[in-house]
């Protein structure tokens, strides 16, 4: 299930790769998972502290909050380890990529003082260009560098109209018990309590039939329950409802006539979103699974951006396109940024371990190289899941968005508790040692 992760990358994942604003946004979510500390510093005396870094994988879209491979992840050290006082954070930020965690990675030891950092970052690195304009950017000068800077100041632009014009627009006006079974199943929908959330949802259907706050949620339950024909009628009809200016409905619109086998419904809906900055970023990722290979994506792409008159939307769409095919240049930043996130853990005395996606080698092969080179502790999961996988049904271990559901974080989890035990990271009695 996508929990309220989903809903937050629909709204945030293109303004994180145009306005390079991902990080402000994803605060929120971090407090979701970790109510600020009373007293500033959040590491007790004599407490191990583990910080799990990334993106969605890390935040634990696909399962409930509990399911999470951090959440699991504690769960079996406090099993193994009941005398140790241990924490685990998860910062896990949906959307984010290897350049805004190896920024931000010096506020957070400072702030949590941890024994040992985990992570998993890179798979966002193909499309989302925030933080890598610095100088270690290796773009820098190059036509796809200017070309996505220019495309930045155009959406921008974009951006302030689409606000302006969304404020101009009279909320439609529920009854209040409706509005506040709404309010209700979006919190039980965060805490991962779908089932009670859709009660919520559909008892404020009744009292305002057509409320298109909740057909939208109940869209996403019931599209991550795999009861797409329920998903497909409740997202149309929150369109039909006010929704029509959000490209984000037609991305999850495109996604289940996927999976139903659909394609012209799921182009049609794809390029609705597209052409919104807010949506673009997961509509061309989508967009990609509807085609036979590369050449026809880019062909399709290249067609669609031609015929647009918008030039932001042109220039997002060009962008996109480059930036997508520049892989290797990509890789490079990637890599780059790993070993900056080695020397920030190995300068302060903290541990580390990089971990592999189940399934994106070009990522895995990155991590594979620099834990190689300095010798870092490294869990591949691309390589855990493949065995796994062998001859089993994809759905034990991942949801219809090929995030992991709560059996494929336990796997996750699994691998990180016992590189920590084989590593000799933790113990009874002695905290985690930094790996120099």
């Amino acid at each position: 299930m996508f929990k309220k992760a989903l809903s937050f990358i629909f709204i945030t994942l293109s303004t994180i790769f145009l306005l390079e604003a991902g990080l402000r946004s994803g605060g929120y979510l971090v407090l979701k998972f970790n109510p600020p500390s009373q007293s500033g510093r959040l590491k007790q005396g004599g407490e191990t502290v583990i910080l799990c870094l990334g993106d969605s994988f890390t935040f634990g879209v696909g399962a409930a909050y509990q399911d999470s491979y951090p959440r699991q992840l504690e769960g079996m050290l406090k099993e193994r380890f009941p005398r140790k006082s241990i924490k685990v954070y998860n910062l896990g930020i949906p959307g984010s990529n290897s350049s805004q965690l190896e920024s931000g990675l010096q506020r957070d030891i400072d702030k949590y003082h941890p024994d040992l950092v985990i992570v998993m970052s890179g798979r966002n690195d193909i499309w989302n260009m925030a933080g890598a304009g610095r100088p270690v950017f290796l773009l820098s000068g190059s036509r796809l560098y200017k070309l996505i800077k220019a495309a930045q100041a155009n959406i921008a632009a974009k951006m302030r109209k689409i606000e302006e014009n969304e404020r101009a627009l009279a909320p439609r006006k529920a009854p209040p018990e409706a509005s506040r079974l709404i309010t209700q199943g979006h919190d039980l929908k965060e805490q991962g309590r779908y089932d009670l959330a859709k009660e919520c949802f559909l008892e404020a259907l009744r009292i305002d039939p057509g409320n298109p706050d909740a057909n939208r949620q109940l869209g996403t339950i019931y599209r991550e329950g795999a009861e797409y024909e329920l998903a497909e009628k409740c997202l149309t009809e929150a369109v039909r409802q006010g929704y029509g200016g959000d490209g984000n409905i037609y991305v999850e619109l495109g996604m289940v006539h996927r999976i139903q086998n659909r394609p012209g419904l799921v182009r049609e809906e794809l390029r609705r979103a597209l052409v919104d900055p807010r949506a673009a970023a997961l509509a061309f990722i989508e967009f990609q699974q509807t085609c036979a290979d590369s050449s026809e994506f880019y062909k399709e792409m290249e067609a669609f951006s031609a015929g647009l008159k918008d030039r932001g939307s042109r220039r997002m769409i060009k962008a996109m396109i480059a930036l997508h095919r520049d892989k290797e240049a990509i890789a490079a930043i990637m890599r780059d940024n790993f070993l900056k996130i080695y020397k920030a853990c190995r300068d302060n005395g903290v541990g580390l371990i990089l971990q592999t996606y189940p399934e994106t080698e070009n990522v895995a092969e990155g991590v594979r190289h620099i834990a190689d080179r300095y010798d870092i502790p490294t869990v591949d999961n691309h390589l855990v899941f493949e065995k796994e996988l062998n001859g089993r049904d994809r759905r034990e271990f991942f949801v219809s968005d090929d995030h992991c559901n709560a059996e494929g974080y336990r796997l996750i989890a699994e691998g990180v508790y016992e590189a920590m035990i084989r590593e000799g990271m933790i113990d009874d009695t002695v905290a985690i040692a930094a790996k120099n």
